[in-house]
């Protein structure tokens, strides 16, 4: 791949012919080489700029990627979530986990574990337990049961 330096390059030969040329008082051949100098010039201020969108191509193909890979594992974890009790439990070969945010996983499709906070202490809830969502912080979530 081209780099700068073959421009660094080019300009230090242009650089010496010039001089040989003024040298030598050929004024034709010195005007043609200052001519071929500030080609190489624009041509390296171009190449910079290419570079440079080559590279912020290069991390938005990363970046994608990373967002279809995130969406294609919440994709293949939607199989395996239940909603119960007002909150999700992620259930994969038997195994049951949770309980997981509702608004997490219905906003941003990240499970994000709720945390037992004790017996629900509201009034008419007799038998429930809060939970909490800690990316919500004050969203409390109400289930019957003792999943802990």
């Amino acid at each position: 791949m081209l780099e700068l330096a073959a421009f660094t390059a080019a300009l230090s030969s242009v650089g010496a012919l010039i001089k040989v040329a003024n040298e030598s008082k050929n004024l034709e051949l010195t005007s043609s080489l200052i001519e071929l100098q500030q080609k190489i010039l624009n041509m390296q201020g171009s190449f910079g700029e290419l570079q440079q969108k080559y590279h912020e191509a290069q991390e938005q193909t990363r970046r994608l990627g990373d967002e279809l890979r995130q969406l294609s594992d919440a994709s293949a974890l939607a199989n395996d979530i239940v909603a119960e009790d007002n909150a999700y439990f992620l259930n994969k070969e038997g195994n049951k986990s949770g309980p997981y945010c509702t608004a997490c996983w219905d906003r941003d499709r990240k499970l994000v574990r709720l945390s037992f906070q004790g017996p629900c202490t509201f009034p008419g809830k007799y038998g429930f337990n809060e939970y909490i969502c800690a990316v919500h912080g004050k969203l409390t979530v109400y289930m019957k049961g003792l999943y802990n």
